[in-house]
């Protein structure tokens, strides 16, 4: 995703990541490990992947920023 990012921008300064799902739910020994797993790898290392995917090219310039937009559905498990 980078790599076409930049080839077709160059680098950036402010990456947004919006993606989040509600997931599973339920009563926590309700939630199968699978459930976790995926709201968790979307939820959190979703925005641990886009930062560590862009961060080098934010260090290149003076400035940067990064936005990350959440839903009322983060206080689901």
């Amino acid at each position: 995703m980078r790599d076409q990012v930049q080839g077709a921008v160059g680098d950036i300064d402010i990456p947004v990541k919006g993606t989040a799902i509600t997931g599973a739910q339920g009563m926590v020994d309700e939630i199968s490990v699978a459930g976790w797993t995926s709201t968790i790898g979307t939820d959190l290392l979703g925005p641990i992947r886009l930062v560590s995917t862009f961060l080098p090219s934010l260090r290149k310039g003076d400035w940067g920023g990064l936005v990350m937009i959440a839903s009322q559905y983060a206080v689901q498990p």
